[in-house]
């Protein structure tokens, strides 16, 4: 867990950690995790609860202020084998997109 203050205190402090905005496919709600060597840490609101967003603008604006220039969107595709692929559960990231914040 970290919340947005502890992220820009990161920042701050020199380090550059890798940020992930992630979604399902049929969702329109983007949560954002911040990889910091390999730890992974969702960030969440003042009350300790996920940091949800309601669009992928909101969730880039947000790493922007932080001071992240770079996300990977990973979009999460619940139904595989309607696309005619095997359902990896263990491998669920079909889309891993790189884009700047």
């Amino acid at each position: 867990m970290m919340k947005f203050k502890e992220l820009k205190k990161l920042i701050r402090n020199g380090a550059e950690p890798e940020a992930e905005i992630v979604t399902h496919a049929t969702h329109s709600q983007y949560a954002i995790r911040i990889l910091t060597g390999e730890e992974s840490h969702r960030l969440m609101n003042w009350r300790n609860r996920p940091l949800i967003f309601r669009s992928l603008d909101q969730a880039r604006q947000t790493l922007a202020q932080a001071g992240i220039k770079h996300a990977t969107l990973i979009q999460h595709v619940a139904h595989d084998e309607i696309i005619g692929r095997v359902a990896t559960y263990d491998e669920p990231y079909l889309a891993r997109i790189p884009m700047s914040a």
